[in-house]
């Protein structure tokens, strides 16, 4: 993961979930009111290479954390990018104060999930402004539903498949609005919701 993510750093541009991450956070801080600098808990960061993103594009507009719940995934990210903030932390094991975060992100976790609605409660109810679901499945007809896939060997991998009804109910429970959707491919979608008020 680690060397594909090193491959596609050398061309972001050329890289559809990273293009429209840019593409997220540039209109999340034209368009928003956002402390400068904000900070941003990235949820399920793997490697940690949003943090280079957010680096390369938006230089000290952020404070950035990384969190996974794989150890050896965040001592990957701590020798990649020293000085960087990476922390051990599940999502359905949240041990993070998240209403001191002003942004959440979660890339392609939800997606992975088998609960995630459980993982979505925690998310949209963080109390955080903003809320950043970037490349999940989007289901326009039917319910969701998970899809047990191909993973890594001695781990059952999910692909969950979101409808966009269920995703705005929950949304809705914890007072969040649909405030942006960008296309990353077909029908994989990143979502900013902004807390009401915020």
């Amino acid at each position: 993961m680690a060397a594909l993510a090193e491959e596609q750093l050398a061309s972001p541009e050329g890289v559809a979930p990273y293009s429209a991450f840019v593409e997220a956070i540039e209109a999340l801080t034209r368009s928003y009111p956002l402390p400068r600098p904000a900070r941003l808990l990235d949820f399920g960061c793997g490697v940690g290479h949003y943090s280079e993103l957010i680096e390369r594009h938006f230089p000290d507009r952020f404070v950035y954390t990384g969190c996974d719940y794989s150890e050896s995934m965040i001592a990957a990210a701590r020798d990649r990018w020293p000085g960087r903030e990476f922390l051990v932390n599940d999502v359905l094991a949240n041990i993070l104060d998240l209403g001191s975060y002003d942004v959440i992100l979660a890339g392609a976790l939800v997606d992975v999930l088998d609960e995630w609605e459980r993982a979505l409660d925690v998310l949209l109810g963080s109390g955080a402004h903003y809320v950043l679901l970037h490349r999940q499945q989007l289901v326009e007809n039917g319910s969701s539903r998970v899809e047990v896939v191909g993973g890594y060997e001695g781990q059952t991998t999910y692909r969950t498949y979101l409808s966009r009804d269920a995703l705005g109910a929950i949304a809705a429970r914890y007072d969040y609005e649909l405030a942006d959707e960008i296309e990353v491919d077909g029908p994989i979608r990143t979502f900013l919701f902004r807390r009401v008020g915020a």
